[in-house]
């Protein structure tokens, strides 16, 4: 199973549970921005132990050639309030209180 990984500090869990599990490390958003560039949907996850956000993008065939188990991670950056407001309410629309709980600890 691939791993969701934070490029700030390593932490990873396994996708199939990194949003479900209570004390995950990780938790992963659908909230895609569109690059630009070429259109890749790039999505945003949370380390809840560096509490950094990196972005990410599906890659199953490794066209970038930067993919690690089917999927390229990006640069990490200090989550904004914009964004933490948007995956707090992502995670409180699918029911994930613990996920909500933490990120609403995060401060900005």
């Amino acid at each position: 199973m691939p791993k969701m990984i934070c490029s700030n500090c390593g932490a990873s869990e396994d996708l199939s549970n990194c949003n479900i599990k209570e004390d995950s490390k990780i938790y992963m958003a659908q909230i895609a921005k569109v690059r630009g560039s070429d259109g890749l949907e790039v999505f945003p996850l949370i380390c809840f132990d560096c509490e950094m956000v990196t972005d990410f993008a599906s890659d199953p065939n490794n066209s970038s050639g930067n993919a690690i188990e089917g999927i390229e991670f990006f640069s990490s950056y200090k989550l904004d309030a914009d964004l933490k407001k948007k995956i707090a309410n992502y995670a409180m629309d699918n029911n994930n209180i613990d996920a909500f709980s933490k990120i609403l600890s995060i401060d900005c």
